[in-house]
């Protein structure tokens, strides 16, 4: 097996925990991370080495955008309606717009530096750390009942 190949093999359980994150079921989360896997292998490792990982959720962001830009895509596929999420910051992580749950997968679940995730996201660090910031501001709105609004210069809480 060649060096690239086992490399791909050891961030196979990362790949499929991002996957879970942004994916509405099990067999959703399988699929991006075999179109992820599908697309590192026709790099075959041609990138600089190090950045394994960063290309990996690169890949996996953009299967998955895809994947929600064309449902139904498969012969007889249908859109199957979410379940409502469970209560907590779990359970509000899939409300989330799509921008903003990238960024808490990348940031938070797989531990990113603000610069990687922008790398991987190709926006400016200013935008992840602006995405951040609302991502976590839904989610306690989501999981405390809290409203957050955001003035010029501060945050208010509404209850």
């Amino acid at each position: 097996m060649s060096e690239f190949r086992g490399s791909l093999e050891q961030e196979i359980p990362r790949l499929r925990r991002a996957a879970r994150a942004l994916a509405p079921d099990r067999e959703a989360a399988d699929d991006l991370v075999q179109e992820a896997l599908l697309r590192a292998l026709r790099d075959d490792g041609t990138a600089a080495p190090g950045s394994l990982r960063l290309r990996l959720l690169t890949h996996l962001l953009t299967a998955d955008r895809n994947r929600r830009r064309t449902p139904g895509r498969r012969a007889g596929e249908q859109a199957v309606p979410a379940a409502p999420p469970p209560p907590g910051a779990v359970g509000a992580l899939p409300r989330l717009s799509a921008e903003y749950r990238e960024v808490i997968v990348l940031v938070v679940l797989e531990r990113l530096s603000y610069l990687d995730c922008a790398e991987v996201l190709g926006v400016p660090v200013s935008i992840v750390m602006t995405r951040l910031a609302r991502a976590r501001g839904q989610m306690r709105e989501l999981v405390e009942g809290v409203q957050v609004t955001s003035g010029a210069s501060y945050l208010r809480i509404v209850k």
